[in-house]
């Protein structure tokens, strides 16, 4: 157990942030598309496709190149992609509302969410997927243990992934806001690549200069105005929906 500790610590931190990356979509989606049976279906569905995707990826990179710096490497890109999304996200969504107004007028709430959610979210959800193929193959130790490390590796991560169902509901949306929200799940991910990257001895600038940048996204006041283009008279979050 102490041997896979960093693997077991990963595992777990991606289900964790997989989770919280699903519900803070949703909230991210909801001034443009609401928060219907439509949106959940849909984001729920495309995760699923993302993760699945990744299954499959993580595994025949797992194969290829069993290397824990390459898989850290993705980790790390993901949650770069996690920091930018308060950051652009809304904007992306807006344009696939005025694209989509034009090109599919009649079937505007499937089309462009089905298009956000794929150019927001769908890249880092993909590489979280591809975490736990790549963590079993790294591991198992030897074959008479294989089964059992596996089970540990799975159910590690869905304990992350049952946090990080709880945490952005009750307490950092409501708290913090959706945008500070995925800041602070891209840091996680973002520490424990770092804490990777000083044991190997490598990249540790590149993990240590953008968790500073992310750090400071926390702390730093945004615009987090999801109706950017004109004043509003309240704007807010609440356990329940956006405000």
């Amino acid at each position: 157990m102490k041997k896979n500790l960093i693997i077991y610590l990963t595992a777990f931190f991606c289900g964790m942030s997989i989770m919280a990356v699903e519900l803070s979509a949703t909230r991210l989606l909801a001034p443009y598309f609401g928060t219907s049976m439509v949106i959940w279906t849909i984001v729920i569905g495309l995760i699923m496709i993302s993760l699945s995707l990744g299954n499959i990826l993580g595994g025949r990179l797992a194969d290829k190149y069993n290397s824990k710096d390459r898989l850290y490497s993705l980790i790390w890109l993901a949650s770069i992609w996690i920091a930018i999304i308060p950051l652009v996200g809304k904007y992306i969504i807006v344009l696939s509302v005025f694209l989509f107004m034009w090109i599919l007028p009649n079937n505007l709430l499937v089309s462009g969410s089905v298009f956000s959610s794929l150019v927001v979210f769908s890249f880092p959800l993909v590489i979280l997927g591809m975490a736990s193929p790549y963590l079993v193959k790294l591991g198992v130790q030897d074959m008479e243990n294989n089964g059992r490390t596996t089970g540990e590796i799975y159910a590690i991560s869905t304990v992350g992934s049952i946090i990080g169902t709880f945490v952005p509901t009750f307490l950092t949306i409501p708290v913090i806001g959706t945008s500070k929200t995925f800041f602070i799940f891209a840091l996680v991910l973002n520490l424990i690549c770092l804490y990777h990257f000083i044991t190997a001895k490598t990249k540790i600038i590149r993990g240590a200069v953008t968790a500073v940048l992310i750090l400071a996204l926390m702390i730093v006041p945004l615009n987090n105005s999801y109706a950017f283009w004109k004043k509003t008279t309240l704007e807010d979050e609440s356990l329940y929906n956006y405000l």
